[in-house]
């Protein structure tokens, strides 16, 4: 099995010469990798990162503000709600 940095290379030089993304991660999960070690290698092989530990680390990251964002949301979302009916019930 080929070491990290040998798959990230591979994955960059597919990319370059326009293979689609969707295809090679599909190859990859039948070759038997995991899901999440290939969005890891793809997150460093597109340049966002050149360590595939702190690719990790920016992946949660995104993910935990995505979240967060989508709970903010919500709430704007029920205290509008519940103004405009407060607003028909009492206002004039």
């Amino acid at each position: 099995m080929p070491d990290v940095e040998d798959m990230i290379k591979a994955i960059r030089k597919k990319l370059r010469s326009g293979y689609p993304e969707g295809e090679l991660k599909n190859e990859l999960l039948e070759k038997g990798h995991l899901a999440e070690d290939i969005e890891r290698w793809f997150f460093v092989a597109s340049g966002h990162s050149n360590k595939p530990s702190e690719a990790n680390s920016r992946l949660n990251t995104n993910s935990a503000m995505f979240y967060l964002s989508g709970v903010a949301l919500l709430i704007t979302g029920i205290t509008i709600m519940s103004a405009d009916t407060w607003l028909k019930e009492y206002g004039p």
